[in-house]
């Protein structure tokens, strides 16, 4: 089996399951926004800071 995303407007997402439904296809709910997988990145401590631009251009370096 092959998954796929598939990006539909809001108001055809009724018409998608119906389909999905009929069609015998499982749909998983959305992926995780940008904005979800940055936050869980703050909670891991996956972040980097830095004091000024010199400082951050010497720790991409390294």
């Amino acid at each position: 089996m092959e998954d796929f995303v598939l990006s539909v407007p809001t108001q055809d997402c009724a018409f998608v399951k119906t389909l999905a439904a009929r069609m015998g296809w499982t749909m998983r709910e959305h992926r995780k926004s940008g904005l979800d997988e940055a936050l869980d990145d703050i909670r891991e401590g996956r972040v980097y800071k830095a004091k000024s631009v010199d400082d951050l251009f010497q720790q991409l370096e390294a």
